[in-house]
């Protein structure tokens, strides 16, 4: 299919410049584009407009292509491919939008984006001190962290800096608004106490300084910065050190890494981090239960890379990256691309301890960055037509489809039924918690099917074998079948996942009983009267992994005691 019949575009290259940066302040304005079903019009019409749009110039899609296509190849080689390809089509897209805005921004182009971006950071930051979510604060309208926000006004704060100290940069009373830009940007990054952006504001303001200023004042203005920077994160974590406890980063990392070492050179596959963690778990250290962490994502883009693309991918992406990092040097360069220099620079930095391109509005904002600061000089050669129509032609199938088998797997999960859930695990097979979700309506049937209910458990502790649900209830299934010997040893696999899981002691006493082992029984209802004393009201309450871990059975406890004694 053609939407044109040749190389003569539909839009002038301002109109598509005017559309793409449209399409950046409405995402940041639509919390970020986290839904799925309001991103996909957003991309699709960046592609669109890149599609209708007359072909950019410059060598930049080609790094871009090895890193697609690497990870296109991990997404054939994942588990399951159909669930990541709304990873690649979003980075599609982001290429997309790079190769587009670096080509239909001039310098009026570039300047637009400043002062929307000023906006958006303005927009932001009243919204975080005026949107209350309970739980949640100071997020505004960019949840659920306000690291997310922090990110845009860390952006911004580069940007401004470099506004209003470049020689060529706003002048009179405009020059005052960008400097007011930048205090109110850092502001709001010291109120909501982001480490991560004030790391990424220090990143910015210190790539100003080192192409800026003299050689005999670089080393002390750099100093100066990081001392302030260190300082101002210090504050910071003090801050916060009634919540350090749910601080996991490290360890999450380290979880990361052990993805990267499973699958070192495809990785695990694009969007597989969430499942691939569960198999390298850490102690939580908070709460009730031991392996109750859980990520969504690595904190890293870096670490997260590592382990969905392994090594190679990873290489690939710095690679293309550090290929879109052309800003050419400070004397040929305007104060517009050194303020998007400054900004990309700052995110950057921050990208290297968070996730932040997964919301598909921060990596436009990010691309849109790395598109303003880079130089004429480095936009040469004309691009190939046929590959770049191609090209954005993938993204634009991609990024209208992509989104689908996620909201269908989500609906199916919602409906609950041996079918629904029977679709979306056919769809989502390495989903731990799907499988789960299959096994109790496989119990809840009519009739039970216990056999199915016990393979699915199996699926999914081989996913996740540091939940001790799926021991736990494997016993149980093994009750009813009365083989105590196995019921014995899945028990006692879930006792040493989770020592106050109280269902699975009384489990292990009822058998160690069976099989006449009276006294390391009566030891271990001892055991089991000692914790329930100490856990007391929290007893049969809470919802999910805790709530499963606090159900206890008085009744069957008490039956046990009577029958231990009697004996």
């Amino acid at each position: 299919m053609r939407l044109r019949a040749s190389d003569q575009p539909i839009l002038s290259s301002q109109v598509a410049g005017l559309l793409l940066f449209c399409g950046l302040c409405s995402g940041l304005f639509s919390g970020g584009l986290r839904d799925a079903a309001l991103a996909a019009p957003v991309l699709v019409c960046i592609a669109l407009t890149a599609w209708l749009g007359p072909l950019p110039s410059g060598g930049l899609l080609r790094p871009w292509l090895l890193f697609l296509g690497w990870a296109a190849l991990s997404l054939c080689a994942g588990p399951q491919p159909l669930m990541g390809l709304a990873t690649v089509s979003r980075w599609t897209v982001l290429v997309i939008f790079l190769c587009s805005a670096s080509s239909h921004w001039g310098e009026a182009g570039r300047r637009r984006w400043f002062w929307g971006l000023g906006l958006c950071g303005a927009v932001l930051a009243a919204a975080a001190v005026l949107v209350d979510r309970p739980g949640y604060p100071r997020v505004g309208i960019l949840p659920p962290y306000y690291n997310y926000t922090c990110f845009v006004e860390a952006a911004l704060f580069g940007a401004a800096l470099a506004a209003a100290l470049c020689r060529d940069g706003p002048r009179g009373p405009w020059r005052w608004a960008a400097a007011g830009l930048a205090a109110m940007a850092l502001a709001e990054v010291v109120w909501a106490r982001s480490r991560g952006g004030l790391l990424a504001a220090g990143t910015g303001a210190a790539v100003l300084a080192w192409r800026h200023i003299p050689r005999r004042w670089l080393g002390p203005a750099v100093l100066a910065l990081g001392l302030a920077c260190l300082a101002a994160m210090a504050v910071a974590t003090r801050a916060k050190l009634d919540v350090m406890r749910d601080f996991k980063r490290p360890q999450i990392w380290r979880a990361a890494l052990a993805v990267a070492a499973e699958h070192p050179v495809l990785g695990a596959g694009p969007g597989e981090f969430a499942n691939a963690f569960l198999k390298h778990n850490f102690p939580a250290g908070y709460g009730t239960g031991v392996y109750r962490a859980r990520a969504e994502h690595a904190h890293s883009e870096v670490m997260e890379a590592l382990a969905q693309f392994g090594v190679p991918g990873t290489l690939l992406l710095l690679a293309a990256l550090w290929a879109s990092f052309a800003p050419g040097p400070p004397e040929s360069s305007s104060w517009t691309r050194e303020a998007g220099l400054a900004a990309a620079s700052a995110m950057a930095a921050q990208c290297l301890i968070d996730n932040m391109l997964h919301l598909p509005a921060l990596g436009l904002l990010f691309f849109s960055a790395l598109a303003v600061a880079r130089a004429p000089e480095a936009r040469s050669a004309a691009a190939e037509g046929p590959l770049w129509r191609g090209f954005v032609w993938a993204g634009l199938l991609s990024a209208a489809v992509a989104w689908v088998p996620g909201v269908l797997v989500e609906r199916w999960r919602a409906q609950g039924g041996t079918e629904p859930l029977l679709r979306a695990v056919r769809l989502a097979p390495a989903d731990a918690y799907l499988r789960e979700a299959l096994a109790w309506a496989w119990l809840a049937g009519k009739p039970a099917r216990a056999d199915a209910a016990a393979a699915q458990l199996a699926q999914a502790e081989s996913l996740s074998p540091y939940n001790a649900v799926y021991p736990a209830e494997g016993a149980r299934l093994e009750k009813l079948q009365g083989d105590w010997p196995r019921v014995l040893e899945r028990a006692q696999r879930a006792v040493e996942l989770e020592p106050d899981c109280l269902g699975a002691r009384l489990l292990r006493a009822e058998a160690l009983l069976l099989l006449d082992r009276r006294g390391e029984a009566r030891a271990e209802l001892s055991e089991i009267g000692r914790r329930s004393a100490a856990l007391g009201g929290q007893l049969n309450t809470g919802t999910g992994y805790e709530g499963f871990i606090l159900r206890f059975d008085q009744v069957l406890y008490e039956r046990l005691e009577r029958a231990v004694r009697s004996g």
